[in-house]
């Protein structure tokens, strides 16, 4: 997480963790689009993050931070497992409600 990417306007630490977390579940999900390819995000280990070790390899400034590691690799063909994933419609697990918490009706799906 580069801190000081824009000095002009330094957004609060949360802010800029958050991003992070949506751009790594971006990646995710375009990740799906390669049946491929294999991803990992881990926070990975604390000795190493805040290592002089890996703020040289990440080319990392003063008040930057290593908030994990996105491992990318593509899938030996034979290690492929089959997708068992349940895919339900949105409209089975999401309910709409109007601003005075009553329900909306009719349903948007």
């Amino acid at each position: 997480m580069r801190r000081a990417a824009y000095p002009p306007k330094i957004m609060p630490e949360w802010e800029e963790m958050m991003a992070t977390a949506c751009a790594v579940q971006n990646m995710y999900i375009q990740a799906t689009k390669f049946d491929d390819l294999g991803c990992y995000w881990s926070s990975w280990k604390e000795e190493w993050k805040n290592s002089d070790d890996c703020k040289e390899f990440l080319n990392m400034d003063e008040g930057d931070r290593c908030l994990g590691v996105f491992v990318i690799g593509h899938l030996d063909s034979d290690l492929r497992l089959e997708d068992r994933r349940v895919r339900r419609p949105a409209q089975d697990s999401v309910e709409w409600r109007l601003d005075n918490g009553e329900k909306a009706i009719p349903n948007p799906f």
